[in-house]
């Protein structure tokens, strides 16, 4: 079974110098399945005597026997590969399901939109319903007035050829009437069968014009009830209007003030990714910065022949001059194999990560050859080898530090060592430079950009949450906005106020043709009314005229 491990070493001691102790840290359960060790657990080999103290590597265990051990750089590189590839695609998967989440929310909301537009629609149809059951009511009422002025104008031509007649036939008597008269008494005037014809014939003529008040008193009441109809009329057209484009255009205002409003959030949100990316890239470059300035001062330390205060830590210069010339250069002899192990690995990381970078520029020259389908595979071949060059050469930054330290610290057992054997180290001609105030202003440096880059962490968070806080109203507009424009959209088509036109229209047709009609209607019966007046007057002459002429008989009679 194979065990991820750390090498400790152990200083002192005849052993420490073959045998290493692993701390084992995690079991490989299956392919992609590692667990922690619970526990200390640790076995002592022979086999990992190249590794420095802390290096992490991979053991292949039987019981307590270790087989082989290797370096656990590449499986560790791979194992994170697969851990941000895997987390990628979780973090995929979880906005897949927030954005189902929010798409189930919004059909929701628009569902339960739709059913009170549903509703509203069901109210606004059945007041429609019953406009149109009154409106149809008015427009049965107005049929009936057009059928009772249909029929008193048929009355009226009626009436008005029966006194044309009536007036013809006096006439012709009037005219005979009147030459007799010129005659004079030659044969007498008129018999008694004359006079009662004549009577009769004024009876008629008098009760012909009777029915001509009546028509008038009719024609008068259809322009009453026809009067009546037209307010309901224009009540019913002016609610047409009221609710066909005047709802439409406040539909349509409210959707582009919200429209604008949207506008305004998606500007503030735009600024503020821009300030979070400007922001993200400040804070990597600082850090890369002040990952650099350690290294230099590390470097500049050496070359002042001096040491760092950290790696002065480790060494107990007492112990070192206390202990015996063998046991010293024991001492150095493993710090000089140490030294070489890393120096080795690090050589190795080196010319991997130069073979990387070999075959990504391969890669980009094969990109720029491809055709369409193959440059699609090429260019995610790129993004992994990339990511595996970026994972290895951030890992390289801190394996050149270790392998800067160890350098420093085989460097200073040496110069015991030297001492205590009575060495001088010959001195360089040249002049010796002092680079204390280049570290101390290196160190001001340091201090300066930790401090902007606790700064810069803190104004990230606060600009991530000025993000977080505004994705809610953007989201909720987002939805009225598009509400709004459904509703502007239904707001115009289909409303009852188009049906409300289609049925007034031609009612209003119909009320204004009936005015019109009854309007000639009482200009005839007007005009009956004055020929029934002179009518009368004539017909009261003829009865004088036959009167006198009846008595002129009779006394001709009785002589």
């Amino acid at each position: 079974m194979q065990y991820l491990a750390e090498v400790q070493k152990k200083s002192g001691g005849l052993l420490g110098a073959s045998k290493v102790e692993l701390r084992l840290i995690a079991c490989q359960r299956s392919e992609d399945n590692w667990q922690a060790m619970a526990g200390n657990n640790s076995v002592v080999t022979d086999k990992a005597g190249e590794f420095g103290s802390g290096s992490l590597v991979i053991a292949e265990i039987a019981g307590n026997d270790v087989k082989r051990v290797n370096a656990a750089t590449q499986p560790v590189l791979k194992i994170l590969q697969h851990y941000s590839r895997l987390q990628e695609k979780l973090k995929d998967k979880d906005d897949d399901i927030e954005q189902w989440k929010q798409s189930l929310t919004y059909q929701s909301q628009e569902l339960n939109r739709r059913v009170m537009e549903v509703e509203v629609r069901e109210e606004e149809l059945q007041q429609a319903s019953e406009e149109l059951a009154r409106l149809e009511q008015q427009r049965t009422e107005v049929t009936v007035l057009r059928e009772e002025a249909q029929r008193a104008q048929a009355e009226i031509e009626v009436k008005n050829q029966e006194i044309a007649a009536t007036w013809a036939q006096l006439d012709q008597e009037k005219q005979n009437l009147e030459s007799r008269l010129q005659e004079g008494h030659g044969g007498g005037l008129l018999d008694e069968a004359q006079v009662r014809a004549l009577e009769a014939q004024i009876r008629q003529l008098a009760d012909s014009s009777h029915g001509v008040g009546d028509l008038q008193s009719q024609v008068a009441v259809l322009f009453d009830r026809l009067d009546a109809q037209q307010p309901l009329l224009d009540q019913h057209w002016q609610q047409a209007e009221s609710g066909g484009e005047g709802g439409a255009v406040e539909a349509w205002q409210a959707w582009a003030d919200c429209l604008a409003e949207l506008e305004q959030l998606k500007g503030e949100m735009a600024g503020l990714q821009r300030e979070l990316a400007a922001k993200k890239q400040a804070t990597e470059s600082l850090q890369r910065q002040l990952k650099a300035n350690n290294l230099l001062r590390q470097q500049l330390t050496h070359l002042a022949g001096g040491l760092d205060p950290e790696l002065a830590a480790q060494i107990n210069f007492q112990e070192l001059e206390a202990m015996s010339l063998e046991e010293l250069e024991a001492k150095v002899q493993e710090r000089q194999r140490d030294y070489d192990r890393t120096f080795n690995f690090v050589n190795d990381q080196e010319e991997e990560l130069r073979l990387q970078q070999q075959a990504l520029e391969e890669l980009k020259v094969r990109i720029a050859e491809a055709n369409e389908f193959d440059r699609l595979t090429l260019e995610t071949e790129l993004a992994d080898e990339q990511e595996s060059y970026g994972i290895l050469d951030d890992s390289m930054f801190d394996q050149r530090r270790t392998l800067s330290e160890r350098r420093a610290l085989l460097n200073e057992y040496q110069k015991v060592l030297a001492r205590r054997q009575g060495q001088v180290p010959v001195e360089g001609v040249a002049p010796s430079i002092d680079l204390g105030p280049v570290l101390a202003q290196l160190e001001m440096d340091t201090k300066q950009q930790s401090q902007w880059l606790e700064e810069l962490k803190t104004e990230t968070q606060a600009v991530e949450v000025k993000i977080r806080d505004r994705e809610g109203p953007v989201a909720t507009k987002t939805e009225e906005l598009a509400r709004l424009k459904q509703q502007a959209q239904n707001a115009g088509n289909g409303h009852p106020g188009d049906t409300y036109r289609t049925v007034l229209s031609p009612m209003q047709e119909m009320v204004h043709g009936l005015r019109e009609q009854l309007q000639a209607l009482s200009e005839t019966s007007d005009r009956l009314q004055e020929a029934r007046h002179y009518q009368g007057q004539l017909v009261e002459g003829m009865r004088q005229m036959l009167s006198e002429m009846s008595g002129s008989n009779h006394l001709s009679a009785v002589a």
